[in-house]
């Protein structure tokens, strides 16, 4: 029975943890997706005023302004745009990660709870 407890205080700690891990991650994820949509925003504005300007297979280009409706793509294509959507999404599999990991204790929990009870009636 001792045992058990052990187990249960050492998943509810883990749980604690998590869900402060949880909360760190959530914050550093919401700035990413605010960088990122910041960053996307002011590069279809210069698409769409200025055109390109930069580099396509190692040859500096300058390009006309383009259309709105493909300004939100080719931003996107854009490196340093895309580097902030990876950090992005890579947080984003972070926070998914540790919510997986959150119902794992909570099951774990529930059962050395379950075990426990079942030992106390004399099952």
């Amino acid at each position: 029975m001792q045992e058990l407890y052990n187990q249960l205080t050492e998943e509810r700690e883990l749980l604690k943890r998590l869900i402060k891990s949880l909360q760190t991650y959530n914050r550093k994820l919401a700035q990413a997706e605010a960088e990122y949509r910041q960053k996307l925003t002011e590069t279809i504005f210069k698409l769409k005023v200025l055109g390109y300007q930069g580099k396509i297979d190692g040859e500096m280009h300058d390009t006309e302004p383009v259309a709105w409706t493909v300004a939100p793509k080719l931003a996107r294509g854009i490196p340093e745009v895309a580097e902030l959507r990876l950090e992005r999404d890579t947080l984003e599999g972070e926070v998914d990660a540790i919510r997986q990991k959150i119902y794992q204790t909570k099951i774990e929990i529930d059962l050395l709870q379950k075990e426990m009870e079942a030992i106390r009636r004399g099952e």
